[in-house]
Parts: C-alpha cells; structure tokens; sequence
C-alpha cells in the first residue's frame, strides 16, 4: 500500500534532465591552426535533418580521413541541442531556467598520436610499473556556442559566448578497455600503511592501437537563462604545428566526444514557482503584522525582535517568484541573484539563532545590539563573505565567460578549497 505522501513524491518531475549528444565530426577543406579565426557555423542539421557548412565522417580512422591526410586541425566536434525525438525537432522551453555542458572524451591509443607518458606504447604506474593512472594533460579548447530561435533560418545562428580555454583531463589506464601483448607478471608494490598487488608486464606491456583509456568527465559551460530555442557549440582542438608552442600534441587520439546537456526540468520550474507564488502572501501578510505589532508596544523593539524582522525580510526576498521575469526577459545573471538570496536567507537565519541562543542565557546580561555578540557574529559574517568571494569568482565571471571554471586550473582550484573550507571552519567555530 502506497501513501499519499509515496503518490505525491512519485508524481513530483524531477529536477533535471540530462541529454547525451554524440558529437558531428565535421571536416574542413584546410586546416584552422590555435589562434587563427574561424567564424563559420558547422551544423550538424537543419530544418530537413541535413548538416550545413559539413562533411560529416562517422569515424576518424575512415578511408577517406586517410587519403585526403586530414590532420586534427580539421576537424570540428559540432553538438545542437536539444536533439529529436521520434522524428520531431524538439525545442527548449523558457521554464527550462539553466542549461550546462559536460565532455566526455572517447581518448584511444594510437602509436601516430601516443598519450604523455606512453610514447613507446608503455603504460606505467608510478613511473616504475607498467599500467595505472596517467599524469593530467592540459587539453585546450577552441570554443563557439551560438543560439537560434523557431522563427529564424536555420542557418542563421547569433555567437553566445566564444573562447579557448585550457582544461585538466585525466585518464586511467588501469580501467580502460582493450587488448594488452606480452608477458604477465606479479609485481608487488609496498608502501608504509599498505601493499598493493598489481598483475602487469614489467616494463614491457605493449598496448595495441584502439587501446580506450578511461577519462574523467569535463566541464565545459554553464548558462543561468535558457531563453532561446536551440543552441549549437563548434568546438576543436587545435595541435600547433612546429615552431609554435605545444597543444594538445601529446592528448592521444581522440575518437569520439560526448556531451551531457543537463537542463532544469520544466515542470519542476513550475512546482518550485507556484510553491512561492503561494506561499509569498502568507510570508508577507505575516512579516507586515508582526512589525505593525512591534511598532505598537511603548517601547522601542528588542534585539531578538529585530533579529526575527531581518529574518523574515530575508524569507521574503528568498520567496519572490522572479522566475517568472525569465519568461519575457533574458537574465543571465539569475543563477547568482538566486545564490545571493540564499545566502542571505542563510546569514539570517544563523544572526537569529545566535541571538535567540544568546537572549536565553541566565549568566549573561540581556544586550541592546548586535555588536554586544561580535565575537560569535564575526565567524558567521566570515564564512558567508568566503561563500560571497567565492560565488562571485565563479558565478559572475561566467556572466561574461560562460565556458570559465574557477576549477578549470591548479591555482583556481586551490583557491576553491580554501575558500570553501576557511568557510566551513569559520561556520562550524
């Protein structure tokens, strides 16, 4: 027997929805070398389902990639979204809010295009054994994302954002899938706390070409308003030839790209809307006569009164319905206004307790201000000025750059970490 509660969680559309695209290899007469333009659209389909400004190849080992010589720099990964379904051109839906994409790369082993650390066909572990996770590579990106509405050409494409940018890409070996030659052997490697046991070829397993090496996922952009009907990304990644400095030269032979676009769902846009829509007047008609009965007391109001008024401010702020702005105007800056609510709903609520916690304390003297709590208040205000700090690197940088990622780079990420935690320690203190 089922609940009302089990009928209504199981009816409720979840949150998100995630939509894994193939990518179009498209190829180019010549080849684009970094840092040289290229402002041509490749679609991979149009009204009638046929690719524009493309000639797609399935596989990049076909006959035709070998006798015409093509070379890395022409080719170009192109991805539209969303896809069709049963033979109908889907669109997005302005309910859908937020729209990011994540790479997958289907990486290879090729003896013309060995990955670092595997220029002989070795794979090693710890630089001394022979399988194991590999060293992260700098893989850079020449980036397009364009948009196009239902009522306009279906080549007509208007440039969002583009740019090239450098990610982290790990792979491990020890789970890739494919085939090994050579003699197998124990190796026992021991540390201080453990001994692992690995059964690899000593400094002799050869890994034959088609070897997949297992990467971890990329992430590659994140839009905070999903005002348009499609949107296309042209992405490459371009190899310098010789005399200029090195990119990408030592990534591997990449076969395939896969692109996860996770959007918020419509129908949960809605719920989540109508919840505030509802419950915006009780919140408001509640704070309104809660101060008017403040206002009327012979005395000027409390601390903890005051503490409660600025809490409920707050609530309401968190409970305005602005999603419905999206719907007629484009806000890309949604994701960071609705972050900025949040935590100031959240300093609110900690203020409160802090004050309620302090008001009921025997052994203390009642105090007229905030400032009478600056020692406990102090952490608080820190830790939501670290979470602000870092918001506002993240969040607002993609305002003009929606392909950054302040985890996209060693500093960036160390400076996440730190802010994250000096936050958290500051929270818990």
């Amino acid at each position: 027997m089922y609940s009302n509660w089990d009928v209504l969680f199981a009816a409720a559309p979840n949150p998100s929805h995630v939509e894994s695209i193939l990518a179009t290899k498209c190829i180019l007469s010549e080849p684009v070398l970094p840092g040289q333009e290229h402002n041509v659209w490749h679609i991979p389909r149009d009204h009638t389902g046929q690719p524009v400004n493309c000639h797609p190849e399935d596989n990049l080992r076909s006959d035709y990639i070998q006798e015409h010589r093509v070379g890395p720099n022409q080719v170009v990964f192109a991805f539209q979204t969303p896809l069709p379904r049963n033979g109908q051109f889907l669109d997005y839906s302005r309910w859908m809010q937020t729209l990011m994409g994540v790479l997958n790369l289907v990486v290879a082993h090729s003896s013309y295009r060995p990955m670092s650390e595997c220029s002989s066909g070795v794979l090693r572990i710890f630089q001394t054994a022979c399988v194991g996770p590999e060293p992260e590579l700098d893989l850079t990106m020449d980036i397009r994302l364009g948009y196009r509405n239902r009522w306009e050409p279906a080549d007509k494409w208007t440039l969002l954002a583009n740019s090239t940018i450098t990610r982290k890409l790990q792979c491990d070996t020890s789970k890739a899938q494919g085939s090994f030659s050579g003699d197998t052997e124990k190796l026992h490697l021991s540390e201080a706390k453990s001994s692992v046991s690995i059964s690899a070829t000593l400094c002799s397993l050869q890994v034959e070409d088609g070897f997949n090496y297992d990467c971890e996922l990329i992430n590659l952009f994140e839009l905070g308003s999903l005002h348009h009907d499609f949107y296309l990304i042209n992405l490459r990644l371009p190899v310098a030839p010789p005399g200029m400095p090195s990119t990408n030269e030592d990534l591997g032979f990449v076969e395939d790209i896969w692109l996860m676009a996770i959007n918020q769902n419509g129908g949960f846009t809605k719920v989540y809307v109508a919840v505030k829509t509802i419950f915006l007047p009780f919140v408001l008609g509640v704070t309104i006569w809660f101060w008017s009965r403040i206002m009327q007391l012979p005395r000027t109001p409390s601390l903890l009164e005051r503490s409660l008024f600025l809490l409920l401010i707050s609530l309401i702020l968190l409970t305005l319905p602005l999603e419905y702005l999206t719907l007629f105007v484009e806000i890309p800056s949604m994701l960071l206004l609705q972050d900025l609510r949040q935590g100031l709903f959240n300093a609110a609520i900690a203020v409160f307790w802090v004050v309620f916690c302090g008001e009921h304390r025997m052994d203390e003297p009642l105090k007229k201000t905030f400032f009478g709590y600056w020692k406990v208040l102090l952490p608080v205000l820190l830790g939501c000025l670290s979470l602000l700090i870092f918001d506002m690197c993240e969040r607002g940088v993609q305002l003009v750059n929606p392909f950054f990622s302040i985890w996209g780079t060693p500093s960036g990420v160390k400076a996440a970490v730190s802010l994250t935690l000096s936050s958290l320690r500051e929270l818990i203190v």
